[in-house]
């Protein structure tokens, strides 16, 4: 899943040239599916919160590979959203559930643990489906890359099928219960911290490409040897961010952040030296690595027992940041230069860094 909601990212030029649409409109596809996700996140804990966790992820499993089909036969651009939109309803409803499902699995004490290994699919799709994908887009066309993110699902619907065990549905919830959560003052601050950062990151992530090779020159051989390191370093950057966690979640959290700001504007400022803009995007990797399991276990610890419902919650808020983020980002590329949305990302992140620290000095954070 992971896989095919960035694929556009490493494809972005491409899709564009063959399509005939500018990078700030082909960056829609991944705005798109981040506004149906939002949406579809909270409904989904009222009206299928009974429905077999085993055979939820299978339906999943099952569209997603549908969707990039349709994405890949797309004949226009508007073809390309439909399955995109597929794909968005998919994520709004994993990112409620799954998270919540590996900490019922585990004692609470390796909630933390059980959240970052679920986190780590971020990682590993980043690290080997969005270079392989841009690698192959590159070679034979960005279409074969959506084919073969096909073809990954109905393998990955194969092993769910056979390993998966049975795990009843906890209920539907109630609208009020959802909302009740607004009214803790550490959820609150957590979902606009995470407002800030995931638009401030996507502002920032969903040009990248069209950066690495039009402002600092990077071939396609070497554009996909840096998404990878991205990947990986993002997946040290989860189990970073899971081991900070288990400290102090209160001092974790800002610490992502400020990586995270630092170093978006270290790339911008750093894109006529290799060896720098390689540094900075490893960076970049790591800390936004670290901000999922960060904020997933901000949520926890600010409601515990409404775990599902916070999530639903953080997936909305998230998803809209990510729309929100790639259509500023888009904005800023279309009117002002790349170099804009660059900017603008870091000072999204720096204003949540400022938050968390005025939180912490009030002692608020407990």
């Amino acid at each position: 899943m992971v896989t095919t909601e960035f694929l556009p990212i490493g494809l972005l030029t491409s899709i564009a040239h063959d399509l005939r649409v500018s990078e700030g409109t082909a960056g829609l596809m991944v705005t798109m599916p981040g506004l149906l996700a939002a949406f579809i996140a909270p409904l989904s804990t009222l009206f299928i919160g009974t429905v077999n966790r085993r055979t939820l992820l299978m339906i999943l499993m099952a569209l997603i590979g549908v969707a990039n089909l349709v994405t890949a036969s797309a004949s226009n651009f508007g073809s390309i959203l439909i399955g995109r939109l597929i794909l968005g309803a998919c994520i709004g409803v994993y990112w409620t559930f799954a998270p919540a499902m590996g900490v019922q699995l585990v004692a609470q004490r390796h909630a933390g643990r059980a959240a970052a290994i679920i986190l780590a699919g971020i990682s590993v799709g980043t690290v080997l489906g969005v270079p392989a994908g841009a690698a192959l887009g590159n070679l034979t066309g960005w279409r074969t890359a959506f084919v073969a993110a096909g073809g990954v699902a109905v393998l990955v619907l194969t092993a769910q099928a056979a390993l998966l065990s049975s795990l009843p549905g906890s209920g539907n919830t109630l609208v009020r219960d959802l909302l009740g959560l607004l009214s803790v003052s550490r959820a609150r601050l957590g979902l606009v911290v995470i407002a800030l950062v995931f638009a401030g990151q996507f502002a920032a992530y969903t040009y990248l490409e069209p950066l690495l090779r039009d402002s600092a020159h990077i071939t396609a051989q070497t554009l996909s040897g840096l998404l990878a390191a991205y990947g990986i370093a993002g997946l040290f950057g989860t189990f970073l961010g899971e081991r900070g966690v288990a400290k102090d979640v209160r001092i974790a959290l800002p610490v992502a952040v400020a990586a995270l700001s630092g170093s978006i504007l270290l790339v911008a400022l750093l894109s006529v030296l290799p060896v720098g803009i390689a540094i900075a995007v490893v960076l970049w990797g790591a800390g936004f690595g670290a901000i999922p399991v960060c904020g997933q276990m901000w949520m926890y610890q600010a409601a515990p027992v409404s775990f599902e419902k916070s999530m639903a919650l953080m997936v909305t808020t998230s998803q809209i940041a990510v729309a929100a983020g790639s259509v500023l980002g888009g904005i800023a590329v279309d009117r002002s230069g790349i170099f804009s949305a660059y900017y603008a990302g870091a000072a999204m992140c720096a204003l949540a860094l400022v938050l968390l620290l005025g939180n912490l000095a009030r002692g608020r954070g407990v």
